[in-house]
């Protein structure tokens, strides 16, 4: 399940992307914003993995707002195409453009999911071990546990693998 927060200073538009997201069956919209500053003064207390953000607000706009949500899949919506490749120098999941279709809204939760799901992956990382049967090459995320030979403190005398 996917933990939105929404964030549009236009409250037609805004209640237009509450409707559509509850729609969707994979999408829960943990809270509503039309004040970026509001969002900016409840944001240590927000639960949430994904935000819709509108980039033409007052006070502080949505690609400024995005330098702050570091590690959340961020999902542009704009009126505008003028601002897409800043979008996507932030690394944006999606930019969506009004008026919003519920078919491309849901594309964007997929390319979201997708975004972070990949986060959530633990790169593979190999290390080289000397032991009693020769050298082998382990994935780190495999070994249970080392113990160093007694009689020969460069090589290893038993390791465990995990049962994958």
């Amino acid at each position: 399940m996917i933990k939105c927060v929404i964030l549009d200073d236009e409250f037609p538009m805004l209640t237009y992307l509450q409707a559509l997201c509850r729609e969707l069956g994979n999408v829960d919209v943990i809270k509503s914003y039309n004040s970026p500053l509001k969002f900016l003064g409840d944001l240590e207390n927000l639960d949430f993995d994904t935000c819709i953000l509108d980039i033409n607000m007052p006070g502080i706009n949505g690609l400024e707002l995005a330098e702050k949500l570091a590690g959340k899949a961020i999902i542009f919506s704009t009126a505008y195409k003028d601002y897409a490749a800043e979008a996507f120098d932030l690394d944006a999941v999606d930019y969506l453009r009004k008026p919003y279709q519920l078919e491309r809204l849901e594309k964007a939760f997929d390319k979201a999911q997708a975004w972070l799901s990949n986060k959530n992956q633990v790169s593979a990382v190999y290390v080289e071990l000397n032991t009693n049967l020769g050298k082998s090459r382990m994935n780190t995320n495999d070994i249970a546990y080392i113990t160093v030979a007694e009689n020969d403190r460069r090589g290893v005398a038993t390791f465990s693998a995990r049962q994958i």
